[in-house]
C-alpha cells in the first residue's frame, strides 16, 4: 500500500507543481479521440485498472502509466511515389517531386514538408493545386523555401 501512496503523492505534487490550472480540464475526457483532439499535448493510457486516462505524456508517466500503454500519436508523412527529375528532352511542362504521398495528420500538429517543382525555364507556367479531395478542417499553407526561388516551395498542414 505504501508504494500506491508514494506514487500518488509523487503524482499530484508533479501535477499541481507542473501544470496550470486549465490542464485539471483534460480528467473529464472520456475517450482517446476527445483527449487526443483536445490538446496537442494530450496522450491517453490504456493501462487496465489505470485511474485517470487523458493527460500529458509526462504526467501519465510519472503518475504510473507504462509507457507501452499510451496512446500518443503524432504527424507524419510517407512517400509513396518519388521519381527523380527527368531530362530537359522530356516535354513534361512541369514536374513535381514527390508525386505521390499521404499524410497522417494529429489535430492542432503541423506537418510540413518540401514539395520540389522543375519547370522549364522558357515556358511561363502555372501551378495548379487540387485540393478537392482534402477534408474539411484541414488548412494548406504554400511557402516559398528558398527567397526568391519558386521551385522549391514548403507545404505546411494543420488539422
Amino acid at each position: 500500500h505504501s508504494h500506491f501512496f508514494t506514487r500518488l503523492f509523487m503524482f499530484f505534487s508533479h501535477f499541481l507543481l507542473s501544470n496550470p490550472p486549465d490542464t485539471f480540464s483534460y480528467f473529464c475526457c472520456s475517450c482517446s479521440r476527445e483527449c487526443i483532439q483536445a490538446d496537442p499535448q494530450c496522450a491517453w493510457c490504456l493501462a487496465p485498472d489505470f485511474w485517470f486516462r487523458c493527460h500529458t505524456l509526462e504526467t501519465l508517466l510519472t503518475g504510473g502509466c507504462p509507457e507501452r500503454y499510451i496512446y500518443n500519436p503524432q504527424s507524419s508523412m510517407q512517400v509513396a511515389k518519388n521519381e527523380s527529375r527527368k531530362d530537359s528532352a522530356d516535354s513534361t511542362p512541369l514536374f513535381l517531386q514527390p508525386q505521390e504521398f499521404s499524410i497522417q495528420l494529429r489535430p492542432g500538429v503541423p506537418q510540413s514538408f518540401p514539395l520540389n517543382i522543375f519547370m522549364p525555364t522558357d515556358q511561363p507556367t502555372d501551378l495548379t493545386l487540387d485540393i478537392s479531395d482534402v477534408p474539411d478542417g484541414v488548412n494548406i499553407t504554400l511557402n516559398s523555401a528558398a527567397k526568391g526561388n519558386p521551385r522549391l516551395v514548403q507545404v505546411r498542414t494543420t488539422l
